[in-house]
């Protein structure tokens, strides 16, 4: 039997929406403070709004049927700021087209992970399309206990989403997934219907090594537990945020026997609205396309300045991630 097509996925991720009018000045007494000064001081002008208002239709005309958004919608966890994520996720599509998860710039303060406020503002897009409301509210009621989100997109393709954002201190940017999350995370695979041929993982933090101060700062605190729970449970797939330049690396799942093991290929798709023409360094999303039989490819779009528009870079991201292996 030939191969079919399972689904086309769009990824996106790091948007960094900004939005500051009428913000109150109770809301600087926290971590926002130092936000701010970074924005102002380093990152000023790095994520841009026009790029990320492209971003709806150059995912439709590039012909993805799902797209994952892999956290960091906003910058500073501001209302303001989830109003404007959201408007731009509808833009995208509902709850049938989109899955997301937060990143730890979702997750800016205590307050916001208190209050639910990711979840508050994307209830809809937590539960499988078309559930009833009374789904939704518990969702957002759970916060944080909500996650792991389980959602089979179609009978060949069961998203994991996972959220690893948590509140921390200044200058930190560390994520936490937990024992809770990889418990329920199992217990959904035990339960997962036989027709399925993609299992994949959405995640914030990225698996791979980066500098020495990213690492002790703004690495996934829990990784080699992750890492052992995604080779326990058949990931094929590990999408992730979080470092804005796009990645590509694989992990080794164990084979009974002492056979070579199968490659779970680890891509990242970088900052979605990043714009830094003196580095020469411009947004990314990229697609993969996912067939019946398992197989994978996935292909990389880059914003071209002088073209207002993004055009495809490569399509060989799946080979590159085979030739990078994680040493964990």
């Amino acid at each position: 039997m030939g191969k079919h097509s399972a689904l086309r996925l769009g990824h996106i991720s790091d948007l960094h929406l900004l939005h500051l009018a009428g913000v109150p000045l109770r809301a600087w007494a926290s971590k926002r403070v130092t936000g701010l000064a970074n924005l102002a001081l380093g990152r000023r002008g790095a994520h841009s709004r026009a790029i990320a208002d492209a971003l709806p239709a150059a995912l439709a005309k590039a012909g993805v049927d799902h797209v994952a958004i892999t956290g960091d919608l906003t910058n500073l966890s501001l209302d303001g700021e989830f109003q404007c994520a959201r408007d731009l996720v509808e833009a995208i599509g509902g709850p049938e087209r989109v899955t997301l998860i937060p990143g730890n710039h979702d997750v800016y303060t205590r307050g916001a992970l208190r209050s639910g406020r990711f979840e508050r503002w994307f209830g809809p897009w937590l539960v499988e399309a078309g559930a009833d409301p009374s789904a939704i509210d518990s969702a957002v009621a759970a916060g944080r206990g909500a996650w792991p989100v389980i959602r089979d997109v179609n009978e060949h393709v069961r998203i994991y989403a996972l959220s690893s954002g948590v509140p921390t201190g200044p200058l930190v940017a560390q994520g936490v997934i937990g024992s809770t999350q990889l418990a329920r995370m199992a217990a959904a695979r035990a339960d997962e219907p036989a027709s399925v041929r993609h299992r994949i993982v959405l995640l914030h933090h990225n698996l791979h090594r980066r500098s020495p101060l990213h690492e002790r700062t703004a690495q996934l605190v829990d990784r080699p537990r992750l890492v052992a729970a995604l080779r326990r449970m058949g990931a094929t797939l590990i999408l992730h945020g979080h470092s804005h330049d796009p990645n590509q690396h694989h992990l080794m799942a164990p084979a009974p026997d002492g056979e070579e093991g199968r490659a779970i290929p680890v891509l990242g798709c970088g900052s979605s609205t990043w714009n830094r023409p003196d580095r020469s360094h411009f947004a990314h999303f990229n697609t993969i396309d996912l067939d019946t039989e398992g197989g994978i490819t996935a292909r990389a779009f880059v914003w071209q300045p002088d073209r207002g528009a993004f055009v495809p870079e490569r399509d060989d991201l799946v080979e590159r991630a085979l030739d990078s292996r994680l040493p964990w």
